[in-house]
Order: structure tokens, then sequence, then C-alpha cells
């Protein structure tokens, strides 16, 4: 099964320090599935507060015909 580190099977040794910090396929490929899971966190953590803040006013506003029916 085919995944990420399939095609460095075979890692070629740098000869000079230049060659040191040229990224590889992995690295691409890391930093893209980074970038991914960011915006996928960012969106869920977004949803949350927006889900959280809508269910609270939601609440507030029934618990809030309740006591004025329990004093009424």
């Amino acid at each position: 099964m085919p995944n990420m580190f399939s095609n460095d099977v075979e890692r070629k040794i740098p000869e000079n320090l230049k060659e040191c910090y040229v990224p590889n396929d992995t690295s691409h490929r890391l930093c893209y599935w980074c970038d991914r899971i960011e915006v996928w966190g960012k969106f869920w953590f977004w949803l949350i507060i927006v889900s959280g803040i809508i269910i609270s006013v939601i609440s507030s506003i029934s618990t809030r015909e309740v006591v004025k029916e329990i004093f009424s």
C-alpha cells in the first residue's frame, strides 16, 4: 500500500552543505499535511465557538421563560 514515504526508499546523501537545505518530497508532503490540518483545525474551532454561542443564547432564552412561568 503506497503512502507518503513510498518514494523515499533510496535516499541520496548530500555532498555539500547547500544540498542539506534543499527540502525533499517527504518534507513537502508533510508541510502540505500540516497546512491542511491547520485549516481544518481553524474551521472546527470557529464552528465550535459559534455553535456554543448559539446554544448558550437559546438555553438562556428557554431558562428565562421557565423562570417567568415559575414566578408568575
